[in-house]
């Protein structure tokens, strides 16, 4: 989410880029020389387009739902997964798990990850909770994805639902997942966190080569929305979202997007924030016609 810089901040920052090149634009605020630069580059837009690649929603024939009710903590997946044979994982509630309930109601089994409460907002039969931080290493304190995964219950047939929304986390979790692990999720539902890294030689090249492999995995996106409560920035002339909700399924369930697909990719759209504009990525959303 956005958050509110002091006013102290402010006034230091006016006067720090006032004296170094930095632009006013006509609602007289102050782009800094780097945001400014970062902006008008042609150099960023190889790495833009490999970002775009993997984000935008490729067709499918299976019906997609929107599970958990409405707004931020909602996600899409196809209906059919969720069976009473599945399993899910899912990092990141905090204090909204309707997500996991209205797929426990279904018969889905799972556990919740979350370092930041004791115990899930709300309990089902289904579902356990544990308090610990999905990471790249394991501890008193820290879990593996692959530790988890290793925990898999699900029926013979069933599928492995895994979502993840911990705050940036997900990149060094995803990181450390092998090819084959990766392969064996057949929905994965993120939260993809400070894209506008893309920017940064170094971050950047983590955020490219933890979406190079979801894609050697076999694993093709098939929704994308911008989170609309969170900052979004021009980079290299392309508007990105800082945040953005992405479902992958397994490259086979998949096919050439078409026309008809914008439509219901539209309708399942919900504003994280009801009262704030929903974010246009239309250039996700049409990359692969």
């Amino acid at each position: 989410m956005i958050k509110r810089k002091s006013y102290v901040i402010k006034v230091l920052t006016f006067f720090l880029f006032r004296e170094r090149s930095s632009v006013r634009n006509r609602f007289n605020s102050l782009l800094s020389p780097r945001e400014y630069k970062l902006q008008i580059t042609p150099h960023l837009e190889r790495n833009i387009q490999a970002l775009i690649s993997v984000i935008a929603p490729k067709g499918t024939n299976l019906k997609l739902k929107r599970f958990g009710g409405l707004g931020d903590g909602s996600y899409v997946l196809p209906q059919k997964y969720v069976t009473k044979g599945t399993y899910l994982i899912s990092g990141g509630i905090e204090n909204n798990n309707e997500l996991e309930i209205s797929l426990a109601n279904l018969g889905v089994r799972g556990i919740q990850i979350d370092n930041s409460i004791n115990q899930a907002p709300k309990s089902h039969k289904n579902l356990e909770f544990r308090k610990v931080t999905i990471s790249d290493s394991d501890s008193q304190t820290e879990t593996t994805l692959s530790s988890l995964m290793k925990l898999d219950k699900r029926e013979r047939g069933g599928r492995l639902i895994v979502k993840l929304d911990i705050e940036g986390y997900e990149w060094k979790t995803l990181a450390a997942l092998t090819k084959s692990e990766l392969a064996s999720i057949d929905c994965l539902i993120l939260e993809l966190h400070n894209l506008s890294l893309i920017s940064n030689s170094e971050q950047g090249k983590e955020i490219l080569e933890v979406l190079g492999k979801i894609e050697a995995a076999g694993l093709r996106s098939i929704f994308c929305q911008a989170n609309n409560g969170c900052l979004t920035y021009v980079l290299g002339g392309t508007l990105i979202p800082d945040n953005m909700e992405v479902t992958f399924i397994k490259m086979k369930a998949t096919r050439q997007l078409r026309i008809s697909d914008l439509v219901l990719l539209k309708s399942l759209q919900s504003r994280n924030i009801s009262n704030h504009a929903p974010v246009n990525i239309r250039h996700f959303e049409t990359h692969h016609l």
